[in-house]
């Protein structure tokens, strides 16, 4: 499973470094605007542009065959998905350390950051990338990659409905709480994990029924 993991990374390793070069630039523009928005924007970004690069790959899987060669290798269908939903949570631990370490020289070189603004946007953008990659798996799997650009779009609808349902709900549970935020960013949180984690389950089941073809 760990060459699957790294030829993942192969993959899409040229989108990665400027996603990350791109982040990391626009963090900083963000900071120096000193902004209550700006810096909001600055703490989401990174859980949005590096972890998405991820996607690419089943486009890469489709056009190189090699979507189909893994029906080959010596490894089980559970393995191949497992290699990608770890890869993609490998992502999410890297936009998470990328930014922490920007956040840290903007709070020390720059101006402070409240604590509050980063653990509310780091959350909520972890849950809209989970919500996202919650339905991209499966779905993608279902129907192909041939859709991929709808899916995704369909995905981003998808994560925004789930935020927006949810922060309705949590106003009404708790009106004008002062920790509402909190509770509202580790609820998202929470609920898109436990629906990334019920898509690995989805997606393991419709990878199960595929079968490997060779067009010659």
């Amino acid at each position: 499973m760990k060459g699957l993991i790294l030829n993942h990374f192969y993959m899409i390793e040229r989108s990665i470094k400027t996603s990350i070069l791109f982040t990391m630039i626009s963090v900083f523009g963000l900071a120096f605007i000193k902004s209550p928005l700006a810096l909001k924007i600055a703490v989401f970004l990174p859980y949005l542009m590096i972890p998405i690069q991820f996607f690419e790959i089943f486009k890469h899987e489709s056009k190189s065959g090699w979507d189909q060669f893994l029906f080959m290798l010596p490894v089980s269908k559970n393995q191949i998905i497992q290699s990608k939903y770890i890869t993609f949570l490998l992502l999410l631990l890297v936009s998470l350390l990328i930014s922490l370490f920007s956040l840290f020289l903007v709070n020390n070189f720059i101006y402070p950051v409240p604590t509050n603004i980063f653990f509310n946007f780091a959350l909520r953008g972890l849950g809209i990338i989970s919500c996202m990659a919650a339905l991209i798996f499966p779905v993608t799997y279902l129907f192909g990659t041939q859709k991929s650009d709808s899916i995704i779009l369909s995905s981003l609808g998808f994560s925004f409905g789930i935020f927006l349902s949810l922060s309705i709900i949590i106003e009404i549970i708790l009106n004008e709480h002062n920790r509402a935020d909190e509770i509202f960013s580790l609820a998202f949180y929470l609920l898109s994990t436990f629906l990334l984690l019920l898509s690995y389950f989805i997606t393991c089941f419709i990878y199960s029924k595929k079968e490997y073809y060779f067009d010659k």
